[in-house]
């Protein structure tokens, strides 16, 4: 227990307050939603916090393999499961199911890098271990590859649709009041 509590203590303010924002983030994406397109676009750049991280790694050869097929892997398995979270369309704004998956990957990103942080600190052996730096890099890169994958999958939405209405739109529920 007194570990935990020094863990917490350590822990820099910022911190938490990132925590929050990306539980607001993650628990916003599990209700039905609409937003523009626009945003995800961006979501993608959350990358590049994820790669300082990766370029610090003891083994710069073995972090990069893991985090680009990580990166690969994440973007076309979010690619592919967006389909069923994307249900629509209403002139600029896309029409979103609820889905929990976001709200994980933001929080594995999360814990993964906070572990990193804390193993890097207390124990440089292990931070230096070919086997945690190869699934360090293989799950942030997972989880920042989704990113991508929704991004892309979104343009082709775009590219193959319409301004209209989703395929029930009795079955959608905004929680924005639209």
């Amino acid at each position: 227990m007194e570990f935990v509590a020094r863990l917490i203590e350590g822990t820099p303010i910022w911190v938490w307050g990132l925590l929050i924002l990306i539980l607001y983030i993650g628990f916003g994406a599990t209700k039905d939603r609409k937003r523009l397109p626009y945003v995800f676009y961006f979501l993608p750049f959350l990358v590049l916090f994820s790669l300082v991280r990766i370029a610090l790694l003891p083994d710069p050869t073995l972090a990069w393999v893991g985090f680009l097929s990580g990166y690969i892997l994440g973007t076309i398995g979010f690619y592919v499961l967006q389909s069923r979270w994307i249900v629509g369309r209403e002139g600029n704004e896309i029409l979103f199911s609820g889905e929990w998956l976001t709200l994980s990957v933001l929080m594995i990103i999360f814990f993964a890098n906070n572990v990193a942080g804390t193993v890097a600190a207390i124990s440089p052996t292990t931070f230096a271990n070919p086997a945690f730096i190869g699934i360090f890099a293989l799950v942030v890169g997972g989880g920042s590859g989704c990113f991508l994958g929704r991004a892309l999958r979104i343009i082709r939405f775009l590219r193959d649709t319409d301004n209209s209405v989703p395929n029930d739109p009795r079955n959608f529920k905004s929680t924005k009041g639209h």
